[in-house]
Formats: structure tokens, C-alpha cells, sequence
């Protein structure tokens, strides 16, 4: 099982770099950990919430708005997702 924990994380990385493309058009930013709201133009409370919405519908999970309010980085959203789905 812990072989398939890495696998899984890698897989949730990518689904979420594809939605910061998608979603807030990104072109001239490296998408990492530390992305963070200040760093992305379109990330505002709509960017957020679409956002949000994008990933509770890929991952078929719900997001309490006093969780989504501390998504604030690419790192603690993957974070977040990987502790939701290992539970």
C-alpha cells in the first residue's frame, strides 16, 4: 500500500498543476509547492472558488468553506487533497 501512496500523490499533483492551467491561464509561472494567491493575477475569491469547485468535482470530495479559506498555496492544497483521500 505505501507504494501506491506515491503514485497517487504524483497523480493528484498533476491534476492540480492542470487546473491552475486551465483555470487561471497560467504561462510564465513555475507551478510548485509554494505557489501562493499573491503570486497568480486570477486567483482571487472567484478564481478561488472556482478552483475549489474544480477540485471537489475531479476528486469527488467536499470542501467545508473554513477548510477552503486556508488553501491558500499549491502545497497545502495537495496536502489537503492527499489527506482527504487517504482517509
Amino acid at each position: 500500500m505505501s507504494d501506491q501512496q506515491p503514485m497517487e500523490r504524483s497523480r493528484i499533483e498533476n491534476s492540480i498543476i492542470e487546473m491552475f492551467n486551465d483555470i487561471f491561464e497560467i504561462k510564465d509561472i513555475v507551478i510548485n509547492r509554494e505557489l501562493s494567491q499573491k503570486d497568480v493575477e486570477d486567483w482571487d475569491s472567484i478564481g478561488h472558488v472556482r478552483l475549489i469547485v474544480a477540485i471537489q468535482e475531479e476528486f469527488n470530495i467536499d470542501i467545508p468553506i473554513e477548510d477552503s479559506i486556508s488553501l491558500s498555496t499549491v502545497g497545502k492544497i495537495i496536502d489537503y487533497i492527499c489527506q482527504i483521500i487517504s482517509h
